[in-house]
């Protein structure tokens, strides 16, 4: 059992990425943690989240690489939404020339995938603990 460093906040963490093997196992991951995760399959649907249903994530795992619309048009959306413009993007990749773009697009951090669990929990404690527990 995944054992949580501290109390999770109430906002969920928002994991965008097209490959499912990724999201079954970052949202597991997070879920064994105690984080409440919403998943997005594609950014469009991402982007409905956050716009549409109003969800306000304390952290967005986010892929670059996805058909239709990728990470990069992603991320300017995300800055256009007024309860998500604020939120922390840590983009996920499997390509580490991808590294440099991530540094340009202004987030909060690159990994490289596939993320290590000890990764993943060190940033959802970094952005996603309650400070009243």
């Amino acid at each position: 059992m995944i054992v949580p460093n501290s109390t999770p906040c109430a906002a969920p963490i928002l994991v965008v990425d097209d490959d499912e093997d990724i999201l079954r196992m970052t949202s597991f991951v997070l879920n064994q943690l105690g984080y409440r995760v919403v998943v997005a399959a594609d950014a469009q649907t991402g982007i409905s989240e956050l716009r549409d249903r109003g969800t306000k994530p304390c952290l967005i795992l986010l892929d670059l690489m996805m058909p239709v619309m990728d990470g990069t048009a992603f991320r300017n959306e995300v800055r256009a939404i007024p309860n998500a413009a604020e939120v922390p993007i840590v983009i996920l990749s499997g390509d580490d020339e991808l590294a440099t773009k991530a540094a340009n697009l202004q987030v909060a951090g690159f990994e490289r995938k596939p993320i290590s669990v000890a990764r993943l929990s060190a940033l959802a404690e970094k952005y996603c603990h309650s400070e009243s527990a």
